[in-house]
């Protein structure tokens, strides 16, 4: 379950839902829809692959995603960095 929780903060930071504007096109629908599924849907998947296979899984998923969140953090600080500068 800490995989999936993991996962949900990864989700939270890294995916950006698209705003409904209500004149969208059905392509603009599709990828709304596509990614709230991903941002919420995936977190579910990794904490019920998490639970029902073995600790290595678990924790791969959980290394895996602390590395992506880090990543996250130092590609947002340097583009805020970046801004400051330019």
């Amino acid at each position: 379950l800490i995989a999936g929780a993991v996962q949900a903060v990864h989700s939270y930071f890294a995916i950006d839902v698209p705003a409904k504007t209500g004149n969208e096109s059905t392509t603009e629908e599709f990828t709304r829809n596509l990614t709230m599924q991903m941002k919420y849907g995936l977190p579910l998947l990794i904490a019920g692959t998490s639970y029902f296979f073995g600790a290595a899984i678990s924790l791969y998923l959980i290394t895996s995603t602390l590395f992506m969140l880090f990543q996250e953090w130092l590609v947002r600080k340097d583009k805020a960095e970046l801004r400051t500068i330019a």
